[in-house]
């Protein structure tokens, strides 16, 4: 049988016909071509430490002591779509009692509540809101705010007990997702080493951030992001007393796939290592689609 819907007349008529030929050309366009994303952009950045007056964070508090419960700064957030705002920690926690007590209790903007992603401690325990006992000296953890408010706020970060703090803080566009990249330690913190990596699974067109946390001796700990990896910031705590209570705090990302986080330092410390993947948020033109 000649089917008439087939003929170019017809075909011709539809196409012609600016609803039906809008919705067909769309249509195709969508089951013909494959998703592509929008680039993850980096959109501010900063820091803050216990007992530090040179952090890149406005507002740093405190800027003066030794230990505290809690740590303050500014950051500010674009009005970039799709956004996100991390925040990585790093913590002492032998300086309290028992030992292994000290965790993050909380992370804020302003008051909103952070949801946190992954923590570990230097002996390859630990989980978020759960510290561990034994020899344990550092602790690190990642939290993630989706779509934050933009402009100024101030992150708050509670630990469960006066300790020494250090907290970077990054903000990005162009985010689907958020899901943890892995978590690794150095064993048992009481030998650690001069350098640290961690292999992570991370796609195409992804973003990895990572958070090392390391001990910092008296005469301070310079830390190196191998090739590859982006730094993004790297401070420690001033504060007084022994060097045996001071901590060290860096954050890098990477676009790479499956990338190798990496860093080295200048002396032989304890570490742990906390991860997070960003996926990138679909492309407008496609999200209205539905692809």
């Amino acid at each position: 049988m000649y089917n008439v819907l087939m003929t170019p007349r017809f075909m011709t008529r539809i196409f012609a016909t600016p609803i039906f030929g809008s919705a067909l050309f769309l249509l195709a366009l969508a089951f013909s071509a494959a998703p592509s994303h929008a680039a993850i952009n980096l959109d501010s950045k900063a820091d803050c430490a216990t007992a530090t007056s040179g952090s890149t964070g406005s507002s740093c508090t405190p800027s003066s002591g030794s230990t505290s419960a809690t740590l303050a700064w500014s950051h500010t957030i674009g009005s970039g779509g799709s956004r996100i705002l991390i925040v990585g920690i790093s913590l002492r926690v032998d300086n309290s009692s028992p030992s292994g007590s000290a965790i993050v209790s909380s992370v804020k903007l302003g008051s909103t509540t952070l949801t946190c992603l992954a923590a570990i401690e230097d002996n390859n325990a630990g989980s978020c809101a759960a510290g561990s006992t034994g020899s344990v000296f550092l602790r690190s953890e990642i939290w993630y705010l989706q779509n934050p408010p933009v402009g100024a706020a101030t992150i708050t970060v509670t630990a469960s007990s006066a300790t020494t703090i250090v907290g970077s803080s990054a903000s990005y566009f162009g985010v689907m997702n958020i899901s943890s990249g892995g978590t690794k330690a150095s064993n048992n913190g009481t030998t650690g080493n001069t350098s640290a990596s961690l292999a992570v699974t991370s796609a195409a067109n992804n973003l990895v951030f990572g958070n090392a946390s390391l001990a910092k001796n008296s005469g301070g700990n310079p830390v190196t992001v191998t090739s590859g990896n982006t730094n993004l910031t790297d401070t420690s705590d001033n504060a007084s007393g022994s060097s045996s209570t001071h901590v060290h705090g860096n954050a890098s990302s990477s676009v790479a796939v499956n990338p190798t986080m990496s860093w080295t330092f200048s002396a032989t410390t304890p570490w742990a290592i906390v991860t997070a993947v960003l996926r990138p948020a679909r492309r407008k033109s496609e999200v209205i689609l539905g692809a």
